[in-house]
């Protein structure tokens, strides 16, 4: 089916718009057009809308990340709107607007667009917008700037309520343009896909001019001692040391694609004394909708950094850690990366940690196998199961955890029975045994890569400190130290939580090091030390048996 040609014009006026990043930031911003085109069902016409959808990016945007909705549908609800306590809910009810399959998914910025009386609107992120929106006296700077042809808006957290305070901006002021958004960007609409293009950068170009005319000589403050710019290729070289870093702290939920900039005007402001405060309060006040301004501390770069740096490890204690909880994370904790072709293809990574500490881990599985199968057995009391495990037999049969055929919701005890009659094992005949299956292998695979970690990193354990949910579970924690042959210190449940806070105080004036705060959780926090019990050959002959499975598998 041909484009449609409102829909044709979107695209064009966003890859135009897009491209130039003095419009807009990398997949920041949205585009809308409006128009008529006829119901599948019915062949009448119908009002839709073409806007930008969720996570796309103006200038490569293509028809397949368009989101398309019925304006009569989106602007019924306002008849249901709650009020921002119910903002997030608002979201999943862009999907029954939808037309047709409906394209992307709807972006928070869907009611922005829809609720505007205007065909074409444009929501933008140009830096000379963000700098008037962001001034203490922004509402001020934009009536000297623009006079009546583009409005304030006073933040508010992008949403419903947003799109329902611009359209009344817009109603109550019918000669403006656009809009400037407090704490936020600019947004600008038109009768045409072209008019709206050159609102917007009418906008924007006015309020460069007038942010250059205006400016004070030294807007970021005068150059800090020491944060001079490096020389051209001293500087480069430093970015390429430090960017391993920075990929594994980005793309440690999805892979990441990094941009490096060291323009003039970069590196002027990083030399500058503003540049800390006003790097982060743009960003904090959007998401928590704080006025500012907002004192930020930079904690652990994910929850599992902030965990690890909570484990309660004695001074120079060479130790390994998991945390545990529906999945787990098993590692040691390293002063350098290891980049090994070997430790690649165990699937270890190397992630920062706190006080430029290396997080070398691997993703394990954890108690996901029993959740799935109490859920399964429309069990809830773990307790009971856990004493049911404790007088089944001991690794009677076993499994390989990672395992891919574990990894998706549904029958689990059918799918652990299936693997131990494939593996020539006895099959678990109750949630009791089952349990003890899953509990077995888990210890085996917390032993697997514990003695991995060591042999990669050429580092020596000699007590593993389980943090997380499954510090809670005495009889995993006993069967860890069995199998792997060390004491286990198992807590705090709460790590992540400890972790941030303990950093926090850290940087709000609590003495010590990493080491002194450690040493505070172990003293402060109710932990359980577990020493290894019975006959290490049966576990090593357990062991050998995951790994017949394992090629099984392969």
């Amino acid at each position: 089916m041909a484009l449609h040609p409102e829909a044709a014009a979107l695209l064009a006026r966003s890859h135009r718009l897009g491209s130039d990043p003095r419009n807009t930031n990398y997949a920041g911003g949205n585009a809308s057009a409006k128009g008529a085109a006829p119901d599948p069902v019915t062949g009448d016409d119908v009002e839709l809308m073409w806007v930008k959808g969720s996570g796309g990016d103006l200038g490569t945007l293509t028809e397949e990340g368009l989101a398309v909705l019925r304006l009569d549908r989106l602007r019924a609800l306002r008849t249901v709107y709650a009020g921002e306590a119910r903002e997030d809910e608002m979201v999943a009810a862009f999907d029954y607007c939808l037309h047709g399959k409906g394209g992307a998914a709807p972006s928070i910025d869907t009611a922005m667009h829809g609720l505007v009386d205007a065909p074409h609107v444009d929501h933008l992120h140009p830096d000379s917008g963000i700098a008037l929106a962001c001034a203490a006296d922004g509402e001020k700077l934009t009536a000297d700037c623009f006079g009546g042809t583009v409005a304030w808006v006073p933040w508010r957290r992008p949403g419903f309520q947003l799109g329902l305070d611009i359209a009344a901006v817009k109603d109550a002021n019918p000669g403006a343009i656009g809009c400037v958004l407090g704490g936020h960007g600019i947004t600008a609409w038109g009768e045409t896909s072209e008019e709206c293009e050159a609102n917007a950068l009418h906008i924007i170009r006015t309020a460069g001019t007038f942010l250059a005319e205006r400016g004070r000589p030294e807007p970021f403050g005068p150059v800090l001692d020491g944060y001079e710019a490096l020389p051209r290729a001293e500087r480069r070289a430093r970015a390429a040391a430090l960017a391993p870093y920075i990929r594994a702290l980005a793309s440690e939920d999805r892979t990441q694609v990094g941009h490096f900039d060291d323009s003039d005007a970069v590196l002027d402001f990083l030399a500058r004394t503003e540049h800390p405060r006003l790097a982060a309060l743009p960003l904090v006040q959007e998401l928590t909708g704080l006025p500012g301004p907002v004192p930020v501390t930079t904690v652990g770069s994910h929850d599992t950094a902030s965990a690890v740096a909570a484990v309660p490890a004695a001074r120079a204690e060479r130790f390994a850690y998991l945390c545990t909880g529906t999945w787990s994370l098993a590692g040691l904790e390293l002063d350098a990366p290891v980049t090994t072709e070997a430790s690649r293809a165990a699937n270890f990574t190397n992630e920062l940690g706190i006080d430029g500490t290396v997080r070398f881990l691997r993703n394990i599985m954890g108690m996901w196998l029993l959740q799935e199968c109490m859920r399964t057995w429309g069990r809830e009391d773990v307790t009971s199961l856990l004493a049911e495990a404790a007088r089944a037999p001991a690794l009677r049969s076993v499994v390989d955890a990672a395992a891919p055929e574990f990894l998706a919701p549904g029958d689990m005890p059918e799918r652990i029975a299936a693997a131990c009659r494939a593996t020539g094992q006895p099959v678990p005949a109750t949630p009791g045994a089952t349990t003890r299956c899953i509990l077995d292998s888990l210890a085996l695979a917390h032993r697997r890569a514990i003695h991995q970690a060591q042999r990669l990193a050429d580092r020596a354990v000699d007590v593993v400190h389980i943090v997380g949910g499954g510090a809670r579970n005495a009889l995993l924690c006993q069967l860890t130290a069995d199998a792997c042959g060390l004491p286990v210190v198992a807590g705090p449940a709460e790590a992540a939580a400890l972790g941030n806070v303990l950093v926090q105080a850290r940087a709000h004036g609590l003495p010590g090091d990493l080491a002194a705060g450690r040493e505070l959780i172990a003293r402060t926090q109710p932990l359980t030390r577990y020493e290894p019990s019975g006959d290490p050959a049966v576990w090593e002959a357990a062991a050998r048996r995951t790994e017949g499975t394992r090629r099984l598998h392969a």
